[in-house]
């Protein structure tokens, strides 16, 4: 009994995480397009 009621607390707690990501992925995603066109733009400057 209080295995399965662990099983099901990390269940709840899994989805609850992945609700999270799932709510601010847009920003990551943002922001990872942010840093890629910079490091892109520094690796121009650099070697030209």
């Amino acid at each position: 009994m209080s295995k399965d009621k662990k099983n099901n607390d990390e269940r709840e707690h899994q989805i609850r995480l992945i609700h999270v990501l799932a709510t601010r992925l847009p920003w990551i995603a943002v922001i990872a397009v942010f840093l890629a066109t910079l490091a892109t733009i520094i690796q121009i400057l650099v070697y030209s």
